[in-house]
């Protein structure tokens, strides 16, 4: 995306930050993102655009998206045909912020000098 740059940080910390760096990055309305908090027992993933906004879900050890009994039992009850049942279990798994955000991990470091902002 012209204009843009891209940036990867990794940090190790007892406790999780997670939630508090992506309601931090939220507040910069531009700004498009992915923050884990990932361990051997799983962990928490924000994702954020600012035409979707922000998606939450839990993740296992191998960062598998999980989706739990609520989530479906709410999709079972909103939903009154198979198209309206598969919406409502892509939206619980962030399959529009999946879509959106995939071109920006896709990028080819090697490549970088042609995508850097003029």
């Amino acid at each position: 995306m012209a204009g843009t740059y891209r940036a990867e940080i990794s940090w190790r910390e007892k406790t999780s930050k997670c939630a508090e760096i992506a309601t931090a990055l939220r507040s910069w309305h531009y700004v498009r993102f992915e923050v884990r908090d990932e361990s051997d027992n799983g962990g928490d993933f924000y994702r954020f655009t600012p035409d979707l906004g922000i998606h939450r879900a839990s993740i296992d050890g191998a960062g598998s998206i999980l989706i739990n009994e609520n989530q479906i039992t709410a999709a079972l009850d909103k939903s009154f045909d198979e198209e309206a049942l598969r919406a409502a279990l892509e939206s619980a798994l962030g399959t529009k912020w999946e879509l959106e955000l995939e071109p920006l991990r896709a990028v080819d470091m090697n490549e970088r000098s042609h995508l850097q902002a003029i």
